[in-house]
């Protein structure tokens, strides 16, 4: 056992803050470390307290998988000593920090320069009121992602506020020590423990799902992945099979290239030479509605013309169909990471599924659920078993939904190093190479974070972000889609694609191809049609979240003239919000938006959603839908899913819609008015009388929100003419 030798402490015969560089270098900040050591230990007189307790680790692993220590993070190296020293050597209180409180110091370090680099932000002084704002803004999402959990507690928030209050008390130790200080007090007029109190208890409103012109490319394009691409992924592992392996091969070895026989299974050179002629021989499939192969040769031409190794394409190749599935079943099934990885690998013999997914009928029968049962461990003593809906199907069909067939694609994926691995997971990962490794590797399982860095390079990689624009649709701050082009996704985290499969189901987009579009309407389903997500509280979470999300993005659309609203309720609702309109004027995007936020909470405002409207549930005597159901008046705190439909609603007086459910009215006005006037023209029009009301009420509500009906009435008479109706 080693120990480390006390250093000779260098005592300056003068102020600390007044110590030049070179001297820094060799100050004593204990009696062991110096001011340029990468570990600072402070011996801690508290009986039982642990060294780490007492240690700041400089060499520190960033947000961003960095280290504080790497070359392009010097200067905020620098200030960071210079900042944790002067309050040990020249506390601006006068009272020292205490060898129990630096490893503290360190979390928020990590916290504050992580997002100063992500937002590029190098020195205290840029540390503006609007920057400040800003990083606390987005804060709960940072402190999310690397929990994994949306709980957030005052103390994790507090802490990673903290440095913000060191730099403000050592401002003037620090700016004879040549550190520009911050221009105000971070928290003027509100305080960071007051701070940290709103943010720890702010509902799962404030944290947005990815927006959609970020999500809708990431799910159709893992979806593409798991079509013909996947298919010529399984068929490129044969290098890795090599089943003729044992036969004898011819080649080239030594310096001399001198001719020799030998086994690929034990010789390098026979097994590149087999490998090398196999990719020479591999053709890429075309996707369905595709003319040319969706990648170019593997043959030796491509060494040539692009640099890279044809073994190393293969592996980026695997990795891709390997991101593009995980991302599938995570963002259509609404699990977290840790769910994810905690998947058993293999498949039922008895019902030839990826093992743990089970398929239950429907309440009605005329539905097939698939659902996995993972154990839940994070937050829990206990691991407890919950169940994720991976899709649905009508009875009879033998169509898989999209993530029960990437679960089987991962399992072909890993077979060949299934039997040597090192787990029984179905997500391995390897530590070593660029390329895939031998099939006699022992792999091990994946990593949380080994994962989300692969999903990360997936993006980059394979999804073109550099045509977006500077602001969503719905932005909720400005230049919100800036950082995505310029970070080419690079600021993704796995726990959006939580908030977008709950903002997905919520409201089906259509822009998502098929299949993708079906399972989220399947989800959407699976939330009346049994009860099925109501067994799981951790898919509540994020779907409670997502609404109030989507509330706070309908009131804030409404109120700055974005958006406009239909219904009984929505005349309600701009009464109600008249005041909040003339609040908000002229103020920036982020702090209209966390007014509307404080406005809808303060007002308890409780939205629950449909692909074709929305409930506010305020006027509870006149829910039509409990009214139908005879329910007591006081027990009606949201809707009754059972009897709630399109021509219920609409008369509804808890019923609002917007432009998001536009799509659903356009289909319901020309599928009914179509129907009416071939029924009109047959000389059965009596007999269609509901469904020419149907029509008008759908014209009435599209009129309301701004809906040209004459374009509508155009592509009406061009089906007609055509001779069939919309589907």
């Amino acid at each position: 056992m080693s120990v480390k030798k006390k250093v000779k402490q260098v005592i300056p015969d003068r102020a600390f803050h007044t110590l030049r560089i070179d001297e820094l270098s060799d100050f004593s900040v204990s009696e062991s470390c110096k001011f340029t050591d990468d570990r600072w230990y402070f011996p801690n007189p508290t009986p039982g307290a642990t060294k780490t307790k007492s240690t700041i680790e400089w060499r520190m692993s960033l947000l961003d998988g960095s280290r504080l220590t790497d070359e392009q993070h010097a200067e905020y190296l620098m200030w960071c000593r210079k900042l944790v020293a002067s309050m040990i050597f020249a506390p601006a209180d006068g009272v020292a920090m205490s060898p129990g409180s630096v490893a503290g110091m360190q979390v928020s370090v990590k916290w504050l320069v992580s997002w100063m680099i992500q937002n590029a932000y190098r020195f205290p002084h840029e540390l503006t009121p609007v920057a400040i704002t800003k990083y606390i803004s987005d804060l709960p999402a940072m402190i999310i992602e690397q929990q994994n959990d949306e709980v957030i507690s005052e103390s994790t928030v507090y802490r990673a506020l903290n440095l913000l209050l060191a730099l403000w008390r050592q401002r003037h130790v620090l700016e004879k020590m040549g550190v520009a200080p911050m221009p105000r007090d971070p928290f003027f007029m509100q305080g960071a423990k007051g701070i940290a109190q709103r943010i720890a208890t702010k509902p799962g409103g404030w944290i947005k799902p990815l927006p959609d012109e970020v999500a809708i490319p990431l799910f159709n394009k893992a979806a593409w992945f798991l079509g013909v691409p996947a298919d010529d992924v399984l068929r490129l592992l044969e290098i890795v099979w090599d089943k003729n392996s044992e036969r004898e091969q011819t080649c080239r070895v030594g310096r001399g290239g001198q001719e020799a026989v030998q086994l690929p299974s034990q010789s390098k050179h026979a097994r590149l030479l087999r490998q090398n002629a196999f990719l020479d021989d591999f053709s890429f499939g075309i996707p369905v509605d595709e003319s040319e192969p969706w990648h170019v040769p593997l043959d030796a031409c491509y060494e040539l013309e692009s640099g890279k190794l044809r073994t190393y394409r293969v592996r980026q190749l695997f990795d891709a169909v390997r991101d593009a599935c995980a991302i599938t079943i995570q963002g259509t099934s609404g699990m977290r990471i840790s769910e994810l990885i905690g998947i058993q690998a293999g498949i039922d013999p008895a019902t030839h599924l990826p093992l743990g997914v089970r398929v239950e009928d429907s309440v009605t029968g005329l539905y097939e659920w698939f659902i996995i049962r993972t154990d839940v461990s994070k937050t829990e003593r206990t691991p407890r078993g919950v169940d994720w809906i991976l899709g649905m199907r009508p009875k009879g069909s033998d169509e898989l939904p999209p993530a029960v067939h990437a679960l089987e694609v991962l399992n072909k994926m890993y077979a060949p190093w299934r039997k040597s691995a090192k787990t029984d997971r179905l997500l391995l990962q390897s530590n070593v190479g660029i390329t895939l490794p031998l099939r006699q590797t022992a792999l091990d399982a994946m990593l949380s974070d080994k994962l989300r860095d692969s999903m990360k390079r997936f993006i980059e990689r394979w999804i073109d972000y550099s045509s977006l624009p500077d602001e969503s649709a719905h932005k909720t701050e400005d230049q919100d889609l800036v950082r995505w082009r310029e970070s080419k996704g690079n600021i993704f985290s796995s726990h959006m694609l939580r908030k977008s499969w709950a903002n997905f189901t919520l409201a089906v987009d259509s822009r998502l191809l098929p299949a993708i579009q079906m399972q989220f309407h399947h989800l959407s389903l699976a939330m009346t049609e049994g009860g099925y997500i109501s067994r799981n509280p951790l898919l509540l979470e994020a779907l409670d979240s997502v609404s109030r999300q989507q509330r706070n993005l309908m009131i804030y659309e409404m109120v700055t003239g974005k958006n406009m609203l239909a219904g009984r309720m929505g005349e309600q609702i701009e009464e109600a919000t008249r005041g909040l309109r003339k609040e908000i004027q002229g103020l920036p995007t982020s702090q209209a938006w966390e007014r509307v936020i404080t406005f809808c909470e303060d007002n308890h405002i409780r939205i629950f959603f449909s692909p074709h409207g929305k409930c506010c549930p305020t006027r509870t005597s006149e829910m039509r839908c409990q009214n139908s159901a005879g329910l007591v008046e006081w027990l009606r705190q949201e809707p009754n899913y059972t009897n709630r439909e399109p021509s219920l609603c609409a008369g509804c007086a808890c019923f609002v819609l917007d432009a998001r459910h536009q799509s659903f009215w356009e289909d319901r006005y020309i599928q009914n008015w179509v129907s009416y006037r071939r029924a009109f023209a047959a000389g059965h029009a009596g007999h269609f009388r509901v469904i020419k009301e149907r029509a008008e009420q759908a014209a009435k509500l599209l009129k309301k929100i701004g809906v040209d009906i004459k374009i509508l009435d155009e592509k009406i008479d061009r089906v007609l003419e055509c001779g069939y109706a919309k589907n």
